[in-house]
C-alpha cells in the first residue's frame, strides 16, 4: 500500500503520469489506474485528507498483512516421507 500512497501523494503534488514513471515509482499505466481510482474516491483534492491504509486496501484490494508462502510448503509431508526412505 505504501507504493499506492506514494503515487497518490505525487499526483496531489501535481506530477503527471510520465513524470512519476520517470522516477521509477510506477509505470504510466499503473499511475493512470491509481489516478482514476483516487479521483473517483475524492482523494486528489488539496483539502482532502490523505487516505488511510484501510481505505487503500479497500480500493486496491490487497492485504498488507499477507506473508508469502513457500512453494515447497504444500509438499512438506511428501518431502519428509521421501527423506526418511533414503
Amino acid at each position: 500500500m505504501y507504493e499506492y500512497l506514494q503515487i497518490i501523494i505525487q499526483i496531489r503534488l501535481g506530477l503527471r503520469d510520465r513524470e512519476i514513471a520517470r522516477t521509477g515509482l510506477a509505470g504510466r499505466k499503473k499511475c493512470k489506474d491509481v489516478r482514476a481510482k483516487a479521483q473517483h474516491k475524492g482523494w486528489l483534492g488539496p483539502n482532502t485528507p490523505i487516505p488511510t491504509e484501510d481505505a487503500l486496501n479497500e480500493v486496491f484490494g490487497k492485504s498488507v498483512n499477507k506473508s508469502p508462502q513457500s512453494a515447497v510448503a504444500p509438499h512438506h509431508e511428501l518431502m519428509s516421507k521421501a527423506s526418511q526412505l533414503q
